[in-house]
């Protein structure tokens, strides 16, 4: 069995070859575990609507995913790739939906009332997450691919905010600060 030398903590994109530590690796890999973690949850979950929103959602990370590549790697546009603004649409009417039924918090609000709704959290979590890290990416650029990105992200982060609150039925527990002292409702 032959071994291979090591890649030396250096990527080969094209011709030009890039550190393994660059920003854009840290960003395509944590949005490659968002993807996992929708994939997992889909698996432990039990509402079939919930897992088709889920998987859905993977196959839009994907786009995300391989419009940062284009945009950063490649070094040009993504032009080729499905555009994302209409699902910025969809996520908006869905917001709008579910924010009419349920109870908008006025509070801060302590996740994990029950299984589906803490998956929802953790997810939503992990999305805002990703979204500040490709606001860091982006930062010097001036692409609308940039506000695509981002505005999905950011859509998607209210979508499952809302989808959670639904999920734990108006039924969360409210956290409230006052002074020193924290109280639960």
């Amino acid at each position: 069995m032959k071994i291979k030398q090591s890649d030396l903590g250096k990527t080969k994109i094209l011709e030009n070859f890039l550190s393994k530590d660059s920003f854009v690796f840290e960003v395509l890999g944590n949005i490659d575990e968002l993807i996992c973690w929708f994939g997992f949850f889909k698996n432990i979950i039990k509402d079939k609507k919930l897992k088709k929103v889920f998987l859905e959602i993977q196959k839009e990370l994907f786009i995300v995913q391989a419009k940062v590549s284009s945009i950063f790697l490649l070094k040009q546009r993504s032009k080729n790739l499905p555009s994302l603004n209409q699902v910025i649409e969809d996520l908006d009417y869905l917001i709008e939906k579910l924010n009419k039924k349920v109870e908008n918090p006025k509070s801060f609000i302590l996740p994990g009332k029950n299984k589906n709704s803490s998956i929802l959290h953790v997810l939503r979590a992990k999305t805002r997450d990703l979204e500040r890290d490709v606001v860091k990416l982006f930062k010097k650029r001036k692409k609308n691919e940039k506000l695509e990105i981002i505005g999905y992200l950011n859509r998607l982060s209210k979508f499952l905010f809302y989808l959670a609150l639904r999920e734990d039925k108006n039924k969360y527990l409210k956290v409230n600060y006052k002074l020193d002292k924290l109280t639960y409702e």
